[in-house]
């Protein structure tokens, strides 16, 4: 935000819409903030869907997984049974064909920089209902369907209803954002913190 970057850590399970931010960076490249971060200060999420009880209103059951949580699920032993959409609950930012940030926000609210839409497995009160394994995501008057395209590198893909177009959707900003190269070698948030023996940030 404004050439500076900001760590939100959310700990009050009772009030997940509440955090606490602070000072990470000055610049989008990640450089070390020039001064030593002050305490930490406290916000919240002020729309009424992020203060929601419940994940999406349609799927009074749904909860968040994590995304990556299904890696086990997709075929290593001894995994638990992960949906795309509990993986996908709560989590952000994304990018949309290289349009950056995406959320799939608490009461089945979706982000996007063409404004608000929602998303879900169920669209038209509950008429339609996605394919297993894939989630809808419909803003700007039109309709889309998710699938997993690369877990490890945190990738997915979408499907436009209208004509079929297909675009890549990728946790993080895109690589001009954040300085990344664009044509190197997967290596995602998700598998190094696998690789040091961490949880993903």
């Amino acid at each position: 935000m404004c050439g500076r970057v900001y760590r939100l850590a959310f700990a009050d399970p009772a009030a997940p819409w509440s955090f606490a931010a602070r000072l990470e960076s000055t610049a989008p490249g990640g450089a070390a903030a020039e001064a030593e971060p002050g305490p930490a200060a406290s916000g919240s999420l002020s729309t009424a869907s992020q203060r929601a009880a419940q994940l999406h209103p349609l799927d009074p059951t749904l909860h968040a997984a994590g995304f990556g949580a299904g890696l086990e699920a997709a075929g290593e032993a001894g995994g638990a049974n992960v949906s795309l959409v509990e993986e996908l609950a709560g989590s952000g930012p994304w990018s949309w064909a290289g349009m950056f940030p995406l959320g799939f926000m608490r009461g089945g609210q979706l982000i996007t920089p063409w404004g608000d839409g929602t998303w879900g497995v169920t669209r038209s009160s509950g008429s339609e209902v996605a394919p297993a394994g894939a989630v809808f995501a419909d803003f700007a008057n039109s309709f889309h369907t998710v699938r997993l395209k690369d877990r490890h590198c945190l990738k997915l893909e979408s499907t436009r209803k209208v004509d079929g177009e297909h675009v890549s959707v990728e946790f993080g900003p895109p690589a001009e954002f954040d300085g990344r190269d664009e044509g190197r070698e997967c290596k995602s948030w998700f598998s190094r913190a696998v690789e040091a023996g961490a949880a993903p940030p």
